[in-house]
């Protein structure tokens, strides 16, 4: 991944009592200052809730670049495998 590919901000959820996943970290949206969560080891760039990130991102068109870390990949992963498990019985 070059410097140009390397995205701008950090597409975050919106803060839950409790949090989504234990661990998840609290924040505050960079826009709108809304209270978001977001994984511990998440990229140090702006965070954004999805309300304020939609626009950000349809802004960029053709050019929008969306990375996903290798952790945060697998961290989803567990998680849906999870909650398909606890459908399922």
């Amino acid at each position: 991944m070059t410097d140009d590919d390397e995205p701008g901000f950090v597409v975050c959820v919106e803060w839950t009592t409790p949090p989504i996943m234990d661990d998840n970290v609290r924040g505050t949206c960079a826009v709108c200052g809304a209270a978001v969560q977001h994984r511990p080891k998440v990229p140090v760039l702006p965070k954004l809730c999805i309300s304020c990130a939609v626009p950000a991102m349809e802004e960029q068109g053709d050019n929008l670049r969306i990375g996903v870390t290798r952790d945060a990949f697998a961290e989803a992963y567990a998680y849906i495998e999870k909650q398909l498990k606890k459908l399922r019985h």
